[in-house]
């Protein structure tokens, strides 16, 4: 069945009447499985730390539509290459690039396609090596000396 799912919680859909096309399953601990059976992933967050769900749903292959809410965002997104950021608190930019991408079967491909470098660019070796020059850095020890468990 064709609509949409919020995961998460919420009883507005209900108020609204629009319960037979947006479903709130509620938690789950399958988001993989889900994430899989989408066509598109939108983060509509006014604040996030790093949103591991952004990536995740990258990392499926998912085209991705994300307010630009801080830093995290555009490290994680380069708008219109791998995803599409909106200002947050602008509900008519995220709609009007949620019809788009609804719409618009070849760029969610295009999109899904590219937003998969996740996986490359925040790979573990890649994170701990960008970690190891951060501490490199602030001690003046040399990565070299830093002991590895990879």
């Amino acid at each position: 069945k064709k609509g949409v799912l919020i995961i998460g919680s919420g009883n507005m859909v209900h108020n609204l009447g629009m319960a037979e096309q947006i479903r709130f399953p509620g938690i789950t601990d399958r988001p993989f499985d889900i994430l899989r059976s989408a066509d598109l992933f939108v983060l509509s967050s006014h604040a996030e730390g790093f949103p591991n769900a952004l990536a995740e749903a990258m990392a499926c292959g998912l085209p991705v539509i994300s307010t630009r809410f801080g830093g995290a965002a555009d490290d994680i997104i380069t708008n219109g290459v791998d995803g599409v950021l909106v200002p947050p608190g602008n509900p008519e930019a995220l709609a009007d690039s949620m019809v788009h991408l609804m719409t618009d079967s070849d760029e969610r491909a295009r999109l899904g396609d590219r937003a998969l470098k996740i996986v490359e660019r925040f790979s573990m070796g890649k994170v701990l090596s960008m970690w190891e020059e951060a501490v490199s850095k602030v001690t003046g020890s040399h990565p070299d000396h830093f002991p590895s468990e990879r």
